[in-house]
């Protein structure tokens, strides 16, 4: 009987270190970079990260993003699709060759009302998907304006924060 000829692939022998779940539905993972492969609304991490390392269901689950260092929340009032990157996205996916996070530019733009600068790579990001897993398991219905609703108090109690402690004029 032949032997068949199975080609050497490194990336199957590595497990992939990001993303990490320090607490439960709370994951950080590094910022790779941005990537035209995505658009406004997406976060895309290694496809095969998600499956290892997360219990993130792709194009279902829905997170919200901190920069890991100061938890200032790196978009506001935005929740971001989670993407699984693969060869169908070349160039997001050579960002995450470890699990990294990876944003499109429009994301990062400095439009957004309050937006930090783009984190420089290797930022710690911190992808909190509690609130969408709440709601999945029927333990809270989250309409897409309740998830508005509460974006919109979150950014109004950091903003009322900022005055009260003089970071605003």
């Amino acid at each position: 009987m032949d032997e068949v000829q199975v080609p050497f692939n490194p990336e199957a022998l590595q497990a992939l270190p990001y993303p990490v779940e320090p607490l439960r539905h709370w994951y950080v993972t590094p910022f790779g970079g941005v990537s035209l492969d995505l658009v406004a609304g997406q976060i895309g991490i290694h496809h095969r990260a998600l499956e290892e390392n997360t219990d993130l269901r792709p194009y279902k689950d829905r997170v919200f993003v901190t920069e890991g260092t100061d938890g200032k929340p790196l978009v506001f009032k935005e929740f971001h699709t989670v993407i699984p990157l693969d060869e169908e996205r070349p160039d997001a996916l050579s960002k995450s060759t470890l699990g990294e996070a990876v944003l499109p530019p429009q994301d990062t733009a400095a439009h957004l009302l309050n937006a930090p600068p783009i984190p420089g790579k290797g930022t710690p990001l911190i992808l909190n998907a509690v609130l969408c897993r709440v709601a999945g398991r029927g333990g809270l219905t989250l309409s897409e304006g309740a998830l508005e609703q509460f974006q919109e108090e979150v950014a109004r109690v950091l903003m009322d924060l900022q005055q009260r402690d003089g970071l605003l004029e």
